[in-house]
């Protein structure tokens, strides 16, 4: 596991220097520290989306042993990148402008950058204590909620209370809230029929094929043990003939009036297990 550790780091190392490179011809040189700060936290709350999102995604993947947490890892990587890259542009710009809005005029910009900034840290502390305390919590919660928090306090600190309160686009949160409830609601509908549906047409299935191959084993058992019983009841000279049948190899190459009443019975019982396929559903 070191070796994959190792491997991991240095791709985060690649990635983030590539990041630095590309983002420092978008940013005024004077502003480049405040850049460099705003990208640690930034890292530092994707490092927590990492830890407690995948999580929640693939935790029952891996409690069913149908992923490795290594392979996990490396599904969560391509994909949670692709998702942020090509889906994500919506979220960003919710975040972005839809939570919190200053007035037009008279507000420092940097304030601004100090409430998401604020927001970020925070939010990425929250995460990093949830997961160490293995609480599966919602990472949209926790920036919405920093983003309030820190717009909210540098409100009431700098413009009084009444514009605080009017600088949180409430309306917004509220859809932004209901979307909270109606996500759980809507995977447990979807959960409960696709589950229904796999029960009814696999498992059940599945279950019934397993069952009758272990009758069918069991009466196999229970006719060579019969059989055997009954042998020992014999003279021996008919003993021998018996089992000098049976250990003929194929039943093919004797006439059919000498040949075991036993392997043949044995076979046609093998022949009905095998017509039970416990993996077909």
């Amino acid at each position: 596991m070191r070796s994959d550790n190792l491997f991991a780091f240095a791709i985060f190392a690649i990635t983030a220097f590539g990041f630095f490179v590309w983002g420092y011809q978008y940013i005024p040189t004077h502003h480049f520290l405040l850049f460099s700060i705003a990208s640690i936290f930034g890292i530092f709350m994707a490092f927590n989306i990492g830890g407690n999102d995948v999580a929640n995604s693939f935790g029952t993947s891996v409690g069913a042993k149908t992923v490795t947490i290594k392979q996990a890892l490396v599904i969560a990587a391509i994909f949670e990148l692709s998702g942020a890259i090509f889906a994500g542009g919506e979220v960003t710009k919710t975040i972005r402008e839809g939570i919190v809005s200053f007035p037009q005029e008279g507000t420092e910009p940097m304030l601004f950058v100090l409430i998401m900034m604020s927001a970020l840290l925070s939010s990425g502390i929250w995460l990093f204590i949830a997961s160490k305390k293995g609480l599966p919590i919602s990472t949209t919660h926790s920036i919405v909620g920093g983003i309030v928090g820190a717009g909210l306090t540098m409100g009431f600190t700098t413009m009084g209370g009444d514009k605080a309160l009017a600088m949180v686009s409430w309306g917004e949160i509220g859809r932004i809230a209901v979307s909270w409830v109606i996500s759980p609601l809507l995977g447990g509908i979807l959960s409960y029929f696709i589950y229904g549906y796999i029960k009814s047409k696999i498992l059940i299935p599945t279950r019934k094929f397993t069952l009758e191959l272990k009758v069918l084993k069991r009466e196999r058992k229970a006719y060579k043990e019969r059989y055997l019983q009954e042998l020992k009841t014999k003279p021996e000279s008919e003993q021998i003939r018996i089992l000098s049948k049976i250990a003929v190899l194929d039943d093919d190459d004797v006439e059919s009036g000498e040949r075991s009443e036993y392997k043949l019975a044995i076979k046609a019982m093998k022949e009905r297990e095998k017509e039970i396929d416990t993996s077909k559903a």
